[in-house]
């Protein structure tokens, strides 16, 4: 299977996305993705920690649902998210 090509804006856009979840992470809980992701399920948010990873990283895209998860946890306007991720 071939993969698909992203567009290079929106691969950047993923990449942004994903620094700041890790950001936000790192600030409010000082945990890795591995235990986050694990604090996450056990709080009913079913994100899981290659969904987490992938957000992360930015490398893959991933439904929105999972960031809107996030954003939900964290109890961040989605607005507010992408302003401050420069969006």
């Amino acid at each position: 299977m071939m993969k698909r090509e992203v567009d290079p804006v929106l691969e950047d856009a993923l990449k942004t996305i994903g620094v700041r979840i890790r950001q936000i992470r790192k600030e409010r809980t000082n945990l890795n993705y591995k235990d986050f992701a694990e604090q996450l399920q056990n709080d009913g948010v079913m994100v899981s920690k290659n969904t987490l990873q992938r957000i992360e990283s930015g490398n893959e895209n991933y439904n929105l649902i999972s960031l809107l998860s996030l954003l939900k946890y964290f109890d961040l306007q989605i607005g507010d998210f992408f302003k401050d991720a420069g969006l």
